[in-house]
């Protein structure tokens, strides 16, 4: 992750168990990458790698979220 992008991201260290719990984790070596609102709730969540198609529809989802929709 390049430094200039750190600030958007919030590394998790702990509760691993009750993490993978709450995003359905299902295969040992996939990423997971979860949107959550300000109250920490999980608004959308893609495991895995991304398509081109993949990566719009989460953009979308991050857009709504910081319009409030």
């Amino acid at each position: 992750m390049p430094a200039t992008r750190r600030d958007r991201f919030v590394p998790i260290l702990e509760d691993e168990a009750e993490l993978k719990r709450l995003v359905s984790y299902k295969e040992p070596d996939d990423a997971y990458l979860v949107l959550l609102d300000r109250s920490g709730q999980i608004v959308a969540q893609r495991p895995g790698s991304f398509s081109a198609t993949g990566y719009r529809q989460f953009e979308r989802e991050i857009l709504a979220l910081l319009n409030g929709k």
